[in-house]
């Protein structure tokens, strides 16, 4: 590569999301989880100074609404990436309800009306592909719904343990809806 190889990056920086060499996401979740723990952290500080309706509207201002950003790029996360994230979510969900650090999360999760970021994913990937199947989704330039639904059905991954190709949208679909489109 020549003169090139001076300016070629580890990762890249594309609409707020961080890619690496390998399409791991890993320095992506790395950068997420230290920035959502910063705001936390900043947050806890106002604990003793905002209502409870205040600090709940800034703590999702704050850490659900940057969990949740093109978060379908997740389906295919490492499980050490997905639990990081599980675990800045149980924190802002532990420092809104004052709750122990050793107190189970589920009912916590479930009393806030959250979704563990695992089904935050799975809801978010079966929107898209709800939407592209009933003509919701946007068009395409120059294409049409079935073009949109067509790359996510298609969409072929690689599986982290077998390596085989799998199909993460239509696999989802299929098993919520057996027989409806897809």
């Amino acid at each position: 590569i020549g003169s090139l190889s001076s300016s070629v990056k580890s990762s890249v920086h594309n609409l707020g999301v961080i890619l690496d060499s390998s399409l791991s996401l890993d320095a992506h979740v790395r950068q997420l989880t230290c920035s959502s723990f910063f705001h936390l952290r900043n947050i806890a500080k106002l604990r003793a100074v905002v209502s409870k309706t205040e600090l709940e509207m800034v703590i999702h201002a704050f850490i659900p609404s940057h969990l949740d950003y093109c978060n379908s790029l997740f389906t295919c996360l490492s499980k050490t990436c997905l639990n990081r994230l599980q675990t800045v979510q149980n924190a802002a969900a532990r420092l809104l309800t004052k709750a122990n650090r050793r107190s189970h999360i589920t009912p916590i999760l479930s009393g806030l009306h959250w979704f563990p970021i695992n089904f935050r994913v799975q809801f978010k990937i079966l929107v898209l592909t709800f939407r592209a199947l009933y003509g919701q989704a946007p068009l395409l330039p120059h294409g049409s719904h079935t073009d949109i639904l067509r790359l996510l059905v298609t969409q072929v991954f690689r599986s982290e343990a077998t390596g085989h190709p799998s199909y993460p949208f239509k696999d989802l679909w299929r098993s919520c809806f057996p027989g409806c489109g897809a």
